[in-house]
């Protein structure tokens, strides 16, 4: 009935109990996991973390790309390796990507000319994006500047990007779990909270959700 559209399960702290939390997340009615593939960043060798999570599980899918705090050591070799690993026939999207200025972790600049880049290769690869924008404190700068270059470089491509139900796994677990680890089994505290934003039951937005995934990436149910 659920699926967790954004988790990061090849986070270091999922490392004691991983197996675990795949099956607490299938207890709990998730039946669709979409795992972020941006690993420890460029050079590490991790960038196919996400592929080696889903060859393992056949409801689970990956994704490729290289985050806005790790661009600027980014080099042609991980782009090339990139490229490689987005042919896999369990990657479904690019990303994440886009722009953090809250953090910085990489100049503004090398940030944009890294996400106007992988837009490009995903447009390539007739992949859909996965963003990530924050601005810095009291500001918009970041989705002004990711709103431009979305027109500039992405909205003709007509691939879309994605909105859903996901907990970000593991951080920032939703009530009644924050200050836990977070983990896909939550997803359900996620869905609940859009149903009563929408004021609808909370099994009708697991459904729709869940649905809507399967529809933008053209899959079916692996059960």
């Amino acid at each position: 009935m659920y699926i967790d559209s954004h988790c990061h399960l090849e986070n270091k702290r999922f490392d004691g109990d991983r197996a675990e939390v795949f099956a607490r997340a299938k207890a709990a009615g998730v039946e669709t996991l979409l795992a972020i593939g941006n690993g420890d960043g460029p050079g590490t060798g991790t960038l196919d973390c996400a592929i080696k999570l889903s060859q393992q599980y056949d409801w689970v899918y990956a994704t490729v790309g290289i985050h806005p705090h790790e661009a600027a050591l980014a080099k042609q070799a991980d782009f090339d390796e990139l490229e490689r690993l987005s042919k896999d026939s369990k990657v479904i999207a690019w990303g994440e990507i886009g722009l953090d200025y809250y953090y910085d972790n990489s100049p503004r600049d090398v940030q944009q000319r890294v996400f106007t880049q992988q837009m490009e290769m995903a447009r390539a690869a007739k992949l859909p994006i996965i963003i990530h924008v924050r601005p810095s404190d009291n500001s918009e700068n970041a989705w002004d500047d990711l709103l431009r270059l979305l027109r500039e470089h992405w909205a003709s491509s007509g691939l879309g990007g994605v909105l859903f139900n996901e907990t970000d796994s593991p951080y920032l677990a939703p009530i009644p779990y924050r200050g836990k680890r977070n983990e896909p089994a939550y997803v359900i505290e996620v869905a609940r909270a859009i149903a009563e934003l929408l004021g609808i039951a909370h099994d009708e937005a697991g459904l729709q959700t869940t649905q809507n995934f399967y529809n933008f990436f053209g899959l079916q149910k692996s059960h």
